[in-house]
């Protein structure tokens, strides 16, 4: 959402990261 733009961004790197890993 573009009310938070911080809070996506770092949930976005978060879940990328952890999507990612849990991929390997």
């Amino acid at each position: 959402d573009e009310n938070e733009p911080e809070n996506v961004g770092v949930e976005g790197e978060l879940l990328s990261d952890i999507i990612a890993r849990r991929k390997g």
